[in-house]
């Protein structure tokens, strides 16, 4: 049989598994995991956490599709490896102390600056314009410049966001915006 007749029987899911797999399966997966360990480690200690936080939850995603494309190619090891006491001793392990990190994490509190901007949002613009740098006859002004033209310093930004199919917070900054603009 010639090699070109050998292409033409070989499906693409059999040349993935068969030829790149076994290419790149386990280079991808170690280099994803120094990357996903050495950001953890960051975020752990709070070294830059903000700067990494987002490599870290994507590049974990992509580590665990590459672990599974991993598991895929060495299947029957994997397999023959899960027959092992040992090997159910430690996942049974790691569910057990997965399970009690999240059965004893004490609850989580809110977050005082989303609790802070709801009330902002909630209050009538007389009472959050003082917060904002100005009057509420500035922020009225503001506001219809903004095409909000029902404006008045009782209204809440969470009212009159709905009366106009705006965003609550875009008009917040409108208003936070403002002062610079005065």
């Amino acid at each position: 049989m010639s090699q070109a007749t050998r292409a033409i029987q070989t499906s693409k899911p059999a040349r993935f598994i068969d030829q790149i797999l076994p290419r790149y399966a386990t280079q991808a997966t170690a280099a994803l995991f120094v990357v996903v360990a050495v950001t953890g480690v960051m975020m752990f200690f709070k070294f830059y956490k903000g700067e990494v936080e987002g490599v870290h939850e994507w590049l974990g995603l992509g580590f665990a599709a590459v672990v599974a494309l991993h598991l895929v190619r060495n299947r029957r090891s994997f397999a023959q490896m899960l027959k092992q006491g040992r090997m159910r001793v430690l996942f049974l392990l790691a569910l057990a102390g997965s399970a009690g990190f999240i059965l004893l994490s004490p609850p989580k509190q809110p977050n005082p600056t989303r609790q802070a901007t709801q009330r902002m949002l909630s209050a009538p613009l007389a009472n959050v314009s003082p917060v904002l740098g100005m009057s509420a006859e500035q922020a009225v002004d503001e506001l219809q410049r903004a095409g909000v033209g029902d404006a008045t310093p009782d209204a809440s930004l969470n009212k009159l966001a709905r009366a106009h199919g705006k965003e609550p917070a875009a008009l917040l900054s409108e208003l936070m915006a403002a002062p610079a603009r005065q």
